[in-house]
């Protein structure tokens, strides 16, 4: 009786096995298949509007808004919304947009 258990047991435990290695295979076929592919964009490239609300004036924000600015997209704005002119992060905005030579729509939206 112990040893039909084990038996079964180990046969389900070589099924899940090999169905492991499968998907194992699958995915490395379809991580080099379609990781050399680059996906051409449509002719015209959409417009898209990149809309960004931003308070203060921190490291994590400098970064994330000179990611969204160095994107190679052909055809996309950028709108920042910030709560009031005298916040630091309209600053840090004109900055950015300064540097990376990129319209920056800055909207200031009110509490």
């Amino acid at each position: 009786m112990a040893a039909t258990i084990i038996s079964v047991l180990l046969a389900l435990w070589l099924a899940f096995a090999a169905i492991g290695l499968v998907g194992a295979a699958i995915f490395a076929y379809q991580a080099r298949h379609f990781g050399r592919k680059r996906f051409a964009l449509p002719r015209p490239a959409p417009s898209v509007a990149v809309i960004v609300p931003l308070k203060g004036a921190d490291a994590l924000a400098a970064q994330c808004l000179a990611a969204i600015l160095a994107q190679d997209y052909p055809a996309y704005r950028v709108v920042v919304a910030v709560e009031a002119d005298d916040d630091p992060a309209c600053a840090l905005v004109r900055d950015l947009a300064a540097r990376a030579g990129k319209p920056v729509a800055l909207v200031v939206a009110g509490r």
